[in-house]
């Protein structure tokens, strides 16, 4: 059966001028992953065609739509991944020509972060926090290669951390009857108001009215951090280096063992790229999606949460497997079995060293 045939046959109401078509066998277990499947298998094929002699009047382009039988047509590009810098907007230099300094040379690498195979947006996300955050001298540190780079990184992210926690809380406090914190969040304008209202009334063990389980669990998070900050904000950031110390290595496999077959870089992509656009923005810009239905339905919190409760319930106890970061990377929390505080821990990297951890401290696992 022709393209033009299975049109018809399938109801396709308005098809589109075509020229011919590919023919491909794809396994997946929904009509969405097919498509992901297919527009990857698109974006090779015009890697290739940008090699062809005789310009772009010379090359197939693809109509940009998947058509499965017995589905809605799905876009064939992947989703959008969502690096936003909105200050450019903001401080209205999007398009300014007068300057050209490092901020604009680390935008053009980790334009591949944006639109781009992840082999590309590996290598120039990268590279951008590296133009960024490291200099020559840094070897002084003791630090091998360009990895003082991860660590800045994860400092500034957890730096701005809970400014975005509490300002999505500030928002997701909504009250049938308005409280007084509820009426003072309605004359602020400015979110770094906002957050220190929110601060002073987790502080003050007032409970927020927030409905859905990750904004509980967000609420959580900030109680621990007012209540010990140097400890919460510490294991925290032990959890970013580890992701952005991974994005370090699968560039040094992309660029220095030319490994471009690698079933990670997907989801390595998802967080390093919204913490790429933090470094340049100086805050976090993403939006908050929800959890899983499977992740909402362990331990369910009450709709009323009461910050003042913490204290029975550790803020990263195993029910709460939320989107961490304000949906940044999904982590699963969890203490350490008894006995595992005198083990040695190898660390991954070009050494391996031995760390004495706490049977209190958190084992933290990237899902």
């Amino acid at each position: 059966m022709g393209l033009a045939s299975w049109f018809v046959t399938n109801d396709i109401t308005k098809p589109p001028r075509q020229y011919g078509s590919f023919l491909f066998a794809i396994t997946a277990k929904d009509p969405t992953a097919a498509a992901r499947a297919a527009g990857t298998l698109v974006q090779r094929l015009q890697a290739r065609a940008a090699y062809a002699r005789g310009g772009s009047g010379s090359r197939l382009e693809p109509v940009g739509q998947v058509w499965i039988a017995g589905h809605p047509a799905l876009p064939v590009a992947p989703p959008a991944r969502g690096v936003d810098v909105l200050s450019l907007i903001r401080e209205r230099t999007m398009y300014s020509t007068s300057s050209h300094d490092l901020l604009d040379d680390a935008l053009e690498m980790a334009a591949p972060l944006n639109a781009g195979p992840p082999a590309p947006a590996v290598s120039g996300g990268w590279s951008a926090i590296e133009s960024l955050l490291s200099q020559a001298s840094d070897t002084a540190e003791g630090r091998p290669g360009r990895v003082v780079a991860a660590d800045r990184l994860a400092a500034i992210v957890t730096c701005s951390w809970p400014r975005a926690e509490l300002t999505a809380l500030s928002y997701r406090h909504k009250p049938v009857v308005p409280d007084a914190l509820s009426n003072l969040l309605e004359g602020l304008h400015k979110n770094l108001d906002r957050c220190r209202a929110v601060a002073d009334a987790l502080s003050a063990g007032q409970a927020l009215t927030i409905r859905d389980p990750s904004d509980a669990a967000a609420a959580l998070r900030m109680s621990a951090v007012l209540a010990n900050p140097y400890k919460e904000l510490a294991d925290v950031r032990a959890v970013f280096e580890s992701v952005l110390r991974r994005l370090y290595r699968q560039r040094n496999i992309v660029v220095h063992g030319a490994r471009l077959r690698r079933s990670a870089w997907t989801q390595l992509c998802a967080p390093s790229r919204r913490w790429l656009a933090l470094v340049s923005t100086g805050s976090c810009t993403q939006s908050s999606p929800r959890t899983s239905d499977h992740l909402n339905s362990l331990h369910a919190p009450p709709t009323r949460w009461n910050s003042s409760e913490t204290t029975s319930v550790p803020p990263w106890s195993p029910c709460w497997s939320s989107w961490f970061a304000r949906g940044q990377v999904p982590v699963l929390f969890m203490r350490l079995p008894r006995g595992l505080h005198d083990r040695k821990v190898p660390r991954v990297g070009h050494q391996h060293t031995s760390a004495a951890l706490s049977r209190s401290r958190l084992e933290r696992r990237l899902l």
